[in-house]
């Protein structure tokens, strides 16, 4: 008896540069490449909730900066794979000048001040929107208001971390 091979996907995953359905359904805008006489960026670009609050004007080119250098401490925590965003303190060796513990170190004191100044609930705010890029809808969600609401106080939180 004659067996029938095994039919393939008619779409087979495949690599592309291309922002994924998942990101793009989260992400305020994904931006197209864009190569012509005036502008060449021939990648997808994807335009943060941060971004979004810039470009809105409901935030400061400072404040937005500030975001950016908060989310690049918290992630340069993360990528460490220790406990290091739970817990503030050193190591029990001292690091080298320079190395991956001291700056991961550096990364921790700034956050665990920016925290101190800002309080617990405006930090977690700031956090949600530079660091997790949650979405409107949901942090609406988990606020407990509509998301037009919890987009003006996560832009006060934000400016509040940039000292406004």
């Amino acid at each position: 008896m004659r067996r029938e091979p095994a039919q393939r996907s008619a779409d087979p995953a495949r690599p592309t540069a291309r922002p994924t359905d998942e990101r793009q359904r989260h992400a305020e805008a994904v931006i197209e490449p864009d190569v012509n006489g005036r502008a060449f960026r021939p990648w997808w670009a994807v335009r943060t909730r941060l971004d979004a609050l810039l470009a809105g004007g409901l935030i400061d080119r400072d404040a937005h900066d500030r975001a950016n250098r908060l989310r690049a401490d918290c992630e340069r925590m993360a990528r460490t794979g220790s406990s290091s965003m739970a817990r503030f303190d050193m190591p029990r060796i001292a690091p080298r000048a320079g190395s991956v513990a001291e700056t991961t170190i550096d990364a921790a004191g700034r956050v665990a001040r920016v925290r101190a100044r800002m309080g617990a609930a405006d930090f977690a705010l700031v956090y949600v929107i530079a660091v997790d890029d949650l979405s409107w809808r949901e942090l609406g969600r988990r606020m407990g208001c509509h998301d037009t609401t919890a987009r003006q106080r996560a832009a006060k939180a934000i400016m509040r971390l940039a000292g406004r």
